[in-house]
């Protein structure tokens, strides 16, 4: 039977409220229009909480929706152009699970992100979210990205990020812009344990000045998900600006090795980015080197967080 066919079949088993279902789920979680009718039938084939999950679980959501939010903040996602429509907010109000409250305050609602952030903020719809996967810790940064530069006219602008060698099948980075934290550090010799937020297995963070490679090692175990996010600020002129860069290792267990790094431009005499790992293989340490061509430098954020 060609898809034409098929389509025809099936759509005596669905409903007009499925297919209106189907694109405000997109409109919803995606940010966008449908692409296609094909996309349309693909989301309304699924009872509704299978369409919720898929969409959740799908690479779009996570890599246009999720992870720009959660790192970078309201700005850093291009979707949810527009005001929402009071047909899709009544929907939200009638078909998610949320709290009376809620209700209430979205039907007032005329714009995308407070009416995200009103429904990001409610239990029970957080609770089905988890259901799908999605820790309690990486929802709450999630809501707290939503009311991250809401006014900000960019966070776009984010340092290059390069990875030099081999790519690693197992383990993700991904680069974005963060807040400022204006606690200064002296670099010599420190221990930075106290000042980390939420510590996945770690035993402690030493900063050295060694010659003209100084270095910040994490001794830690992590598997999984988890972010760290780091602004370093260099105190002494940089050599060569345009070829200095911050680079990461992971070891894995093997010592330090240079297919197993990640390089992130320098800008303005400063790196302020929030760095995002996922690994299914235990990462034992992590060294950063904030610059092969400058040894004074203040680290004022650094914190190692799970996700």
């Amino acid at each position: 039977m060609g898809n034409g066919a098929a389509r025809q079949t099936e759509s005596y088993r669905l409903q007009s409220h499925d297919l209106a279902n189907a694109r405000r789920h997109i409109k919803f979680f995606l940010g966008r229009d449908p692409l296609n009718a094909e996309e349309v039938w693909d989301y309304a084939g699924d009872s509704g909480s299978d369409s919720l999950g898929k969409i959740l679980r799908s690479n779009e959501f996570r890599g246009e929706i999720w992870l720009p939010i959660l790192l970078g903040g309201w700005p850093a996602s291009d979707r949810y152009r527009g005001a929402p429509n009071k047909s899709i907010i009544d929907w939200i109000g009638q078909s998610f699970p949320l709290e009376g409250s809620t209700v209430e305050i979205i039907s007032d609602l005329t714009s995308w992100h407070d009416l995200l952030s009103a429904v990001w903020a409610d239990n029970r719809f957080r609770d089905c979210v988890r259901a799908y996967g999605h820790s309690p810790k990486a929802i709450n940064r999630f809501q707290q990205g939503l009311q991250t530069g809401k006014d900000a006219r960019s966070l776009r602008a984010v340092p290059k990020f390069v990875s030099p060698g081999a790519s690693i099948p197992t383990c993700s980075l991904l680069v974005a812009n963060n807040n400022i934290s204006n606690y200064p550090i002296d670099p010599e010799q420190v221990d930075l344990t106290k000042h980390i937020n939420e510590t996945h297995n770690l035993t402690e963070i030493k900063a050295y000045t060694a010659a003209y490679d100084p270095q910040i090692i994490i001794p830690a175990n992590l598997v999984g998900s988890f972010i760290i996010d780091i602004d370093i600020e260099f105190i002494s002129e940089i050599a060569s600006a345009d070829a200095s860069y911050l680079q990461i290792f992971l070891d894995f267990g093997s010592g330090w090795q240079e297919s197993d790094s990640y390089t992130v431009g320098i800008v303005d005499n400063r790196v302020c980015t929030t760095l995002y790992l996922e690994s299914d293989r235990a990462i034992h340490r992590i060294r950063i080197d904030p610059s092969v061509y400058a040894s004074v430098f203040v680290v004022k954020k650094l914190n190692l967080s799970e996700l």
